[in-house]
């Protein structure tokens, strides 16, 4: 697709205006060249310091004070239900503008757009397959959509609850699980035609905010706006009833996380009621382990390369959290933050393909990476990213604010 094309099509489906560099360093102050001090990889007590970006750090060890990339992200709906971010193994980032999906590709920076739903739409959750070959887009209109990556083809439309929003998606494998706001949590073979296997009963009607399968694939759990969360652990009936419900929370849980070492652990989040990170052992339903962090947790993410855990947060720090699991996950404790790390609450995390960086969007139409974690101790190739020159992109709705600020 050329550039004047694509940049019609934005204009037309009301998306606003990617910002030029001369805008972003008229409303950003660049603090003074870090001191010495900045450098030490552990620090013996909490600092707070005024990032480049107006983040503030606060930490027991070494997180970065300013993010590595920050990308535009026009029309980023502001709603803490919704799940519009997603990185995949292949390295290709996926967000959901409105009605449209973009892919940014982390190895040369090129963006493009995926896909765009029905007039009167919009993409309501994304999430990639297990092999990054292909996703899945939730729509308002009740349905999942399956695109092919290479050919960007809609491969099918699997209706999981016409006319209600899909807000929330899970794959394990071939298995793609779709949460709606009437509640429903149903499972779909993606590979065969009439792809409805499980239905996952609820108590309530009450939204799903989350999905999540366990690593092996033996149990899925879904966050609910009725403070619930829900664990299912057998496959392949019509019906299946709940193997655990698990109640403590006081506000909607969307923050689901299985923990990659112990695989009955899974930590969660609640909202701006409860504010709250717990631990479940899953096979007991038991909370083994609970902190408050003072703010609504948007997401969860496990490190792949420590025993620790990253948290996103909303107001009033907009911040992010890392912190210190034991090999138990029976005491969880924070050691860094960075608070202020968005103008406005973050809504989207996800962890990239290597383990080194999250990426985090949020309701000030930005997306930022972080890099979060030692790349010695990471998996793979660390991801590309270009753009060094700071330029924006002049024919799609992303843009890079500034050149890497480190």
């Amino acid at each position: 697709m050329d550039r004047d094309l694509l940049s019609m099509q934005l204009q037309a489906s009301k998306l606003a205006p990617s910002r030029t560099i001369e805008d972003t360093l008229n409303r950003s102050q660049m603090a003074p060249p870090r001191s010495s001090e900045d450098t030490l990889s552990h620090y013996t007590s909490h600092l707070h310091r005024q990032s480049q970006l107006g983040a503030r750090q606060s930490t027991l060890r070494h997180v970065p004070s300013s993010p590595d990339r920050v990308l535009d992200a026009p029309g980023m709906m502001d709603d803490f239900y919704l799940n519009l971010l997603d990185w995949s193994v292949r390295n290709v980032l996926a967000v959901a503008l409105g009605p449209s999906v973009y892919l940014w590709n982390g190895s040369d920076g090129s963006v493009r757009e995926l896909m765009s739903v029905s007039e009167g739409a919009h993409v309501t959750s994304l999430s990639w397959i297990h092999d990054g070959k292909s996703i899945a887009v939730g729509t308002s209109d009740g349905c999942a959509q399956l695109w092919d990556l290479e050919r960007s083809k809609k491969l099918r439309t699997m209706v999981a609850s016409p006319g209600v929003r899909v807000g929330s998606l899970g794959w394990h494998r071939h298995l793609l699980s779709t949460g709606s706001r009437n509640g429903a949590v149903l499972t779909h073979d993606v590979r065969v035609a009439k792809h409805l296997i499980t239905t996952h009963a609820t108590a309530t009607g009450a939204e799903v905010c989350g999905l999540a399968w366990s690593p092996d694939g033996r149990q899925l759990a879904a966050g609910s706006n009725d403070n619930r969360i829900y664990v299912w652990n057998s496959m392949g009936e019509a019906v299946v009833q709940p193997s655990a419900i698990l109640e403590g929370h006081r506000s909607a849980i969307k923050a689901l996380s299985w923990c990659p070492w112990r695989g009955n652990v899974l930590a969660s989040g609640g909202g701006s009621l409860d504010r709250t990170i717990r631990l479940w052992d899953t096979s007991v339903g038991d909370c083994i382990e609970q902190v408050d962090t003072n703010s609504p947790v948007s997401s969860l993410v496990w490190s792949k390369t420590s025993r620790e855990l990253v948290s996103a947060h909303g107001l009033s720090k907009n911040h992010l959290a890392i912190w210190k699991v034991d090999s138990q996950c029976r005491d969880l404790h924070s050691v860094a933050a960075i608070d202020n790390a968005h103008d406005s609450r973050i809504l989207h995390m996800c962890l990239s393909p290597d383990g080194r960086q999250v990426a985090t969007a949020a309701a000030d139409e930005s997306i930022k990476f972080w890099s979060l974690f030692n790349p010695n101790s990471s998996k793979g190739p660390s991801p590309k990213l270009s753009h060094s020159d700071g330029k924006p992109s002049s024919f799609s709705p992303f843009s890079l604010r500034t050149k890497s600020f480190r």
